[in-house]
């Protein structure tokens, strides 16, 4: 199954990164979009591991992409852009946990959806979810998150090193060791040291973020009446060290980031790039594939370099028949779903005018043109693709007034065009090629007093978008004062 990578992918990845990087640092409109569909599902899994909060997740991931644009200059590596954002979101929950303003009452997100194909399956999975929490309890809080982000979350020891502002030597025997651990506290439940781990561990659910988080990051990113609070935090995310790393205040050294054998590679050179970005999104389904496909057993000759990889027949169930067809990794013709018509839209139909390709006009000349022996092949222009959104909703929250969505050019180029009306004012036009895609903004009027709404926008040549807004709260008026004393 495509997704567990080896050092090739890992080499890709860093290559990925740079050119992200590069994005972020020229301020291109779709650099933050690039950098979510990328990471931002595992970052937040990753904070609401630490925080066990589904809002305040929400706002370490938003600040976290916000200030990772900010300061995109001051990474020396841009290779090591994951283990970068993962540093940064996890001092900003650091913060969070030790200061007054953390969560008194815990609001958990929901888990990925899982699917089964019969009761014994799900039967099966759950007492494997059983042990890896069990197992899990045995360690330390710095050993479980160092095993979640090795094993779970795929980071190098090198990038661990990074997050929790170790040496090299210091992350790559915290990570042994904790693994070490890990693997004698199941072999301590069933029996034997022939789990993998990593494995293992894909069975713990995944925390699903906030469907609009994506849209309110491109938001606030990109609305000239965020300045402030761009920059507070942007503020709040220095020191820096000298590498770019985030420090703590008197470590100008910084995290000491990456300098083990590279992207992906442990010191013995066994990958520990275990799980990629594109696994994330499917969530839960990824880990019941994993399961229900035999990648949770090490099968009979398959070679290893870790020691607790091997049989765990009474935890997870063997395969005993074909993935499903839509477990299998293959490429989609429609990655993305189409949006539904809008039936408030009050613009006026755009109607793109048809016409026909003119025909060439034979060329002329006083000579008579000698018959070809063979004929010219006639040029066509490319099929026309269709348009895709990120969302069918574009959602501007307060005190927010802008909010984007992201078109893709699917199948072939696209022309577009699409015009904000009534309270709402942005769109744009132009030509898309095939697979290529553009942030389009929206900007709702805030008049005094404040009208909530929504409005339809049409996009030629199909689709609409519905953006909607709401206002600031309203101040209660204090209860009048009595002019007479109440009687005793």
């Amino acid at each position: 199954m495509a997704g567990w990578t080896g050092q090739h992918d890992a080499l890709h990845d860093a290559h990925q990164d740079q050119e992200l990087v590069r994005a972020l640092r020229a301020r291109h409109t779709d650099a933050l979009t690039r950098v979510y569909d990328r990471y931002g599902h595992q970052l937040f899994d990753y904070c609401h591991t630490l925080l066990r909060d589904e809002p305040y997740a929400s706002r370490v991931l938003h600040d976290t992409l916000l200030a990772a644009q900010a300061h995109a200059d001051r990474l020396r590596d841009p290779g090591h852009l994951r283990g970068w954002l993962y540093a940064l979101a996890r001092r900003e929950c650091q913060r969070i946990l030790g200061g007054p303003d953390r969560p008194a009452q815990r609001r958990p997100a929901p888990e990925a959806p899982d699917r089964f194909r019969s009761m014994e399956e799900r039967r099966r999975y759950h007492e494997a979810r059983v042990l890896a929490h069990d197992a899990m309890t045995a360690l330390t809080g710095r050993q479980r998150e160092a095993v979640d982000l090795t094993l779970r979350h795929g980071l190098s020891d090198a990038e661990l090193a990074g997050v929790l502002g170790l040496s090299s030597e210091e992350a790559a025997a915290l990570a042994e060791g904790s693994r070490d651990d890990l693997a004698d506290a199941v072999e301590a439940r069933v029996g034997h040291r022939r789990i993998r781990l990593d494995r293992l561990l894909s069975v713990l659910p995944i925390a699903m973020a906030p469907p609009n988080l994506e849209q309110r990051v491109l938001a606030s990113a990109l609305d000239p009446g965020m300045d402030q609070d761009r920059a507070q935090i942007a503020r709040r995310a220095l020191p820096f060290g000298a590498d770019g790393w985030p420090c703590e205040k008197g470590d100008r050294q910084g995290h000491r980031a990456p300098g083990l054998a590279g992207p992906g590679k442990a010191r013995d050179g066994e990958d520990r790039t275990k799980v990629p970005s594109a696994v994330w999104p499917l969530a839960g389904a990824a880990a019941v594939a994993l399961l229900m496909g035999g990648l949770f057993l090490l099968r009979p000759g398959e070679e290893t370099g870790d020691p607790q990889a091997a049989d765990i027949s009474q935890v997870a169930p063997e395969r005993t028949e074909e993935p499903l067809e839509d477990e299998e990794d293959t490429p989609s013709e429609d990655p993305l779903p189409s949006p539904s018509k809008s039936v408030k839209t009050r613009s006026p139909s755009a109607t793109p005018s048809k016409s026909a390709s003119p025909s060439a006009s034979p060329s002329v000349s006083t000579t008579s043109p000698k018959p070809s022996s063979t004929p010219t092949k006639p040029t066509t222009a490319p099929k026309p693709g269709r348009l895709l959104f990120s969302s069918p909703a574009c959602v501007i929250v307060y005190p927010a007034r802008t909010c984007a969505v992201v078109i893709t050019a699917f199948g072939g180029p696209v022309k577009w065009s699409a015009q904000g009306y009534a309270e709402v004012s942005g769109g744009g036009s132009g030509t898309l090629a095939a697979g290529r895609s553009r942030t389009v903004l929206f900007r709702v009027t805030r008049d005094d007093p404040c009208i909530e709404g929504e409005v339809g926008i049409d996009f030629v040549p199909a689709g609409s978008v519905q953006v909607s807004w709401d206002c600031p709260p309203l101040e209660e008026e204090p209860p009048p004062e009595d002019e007479e004393p109440p009687l005793p």
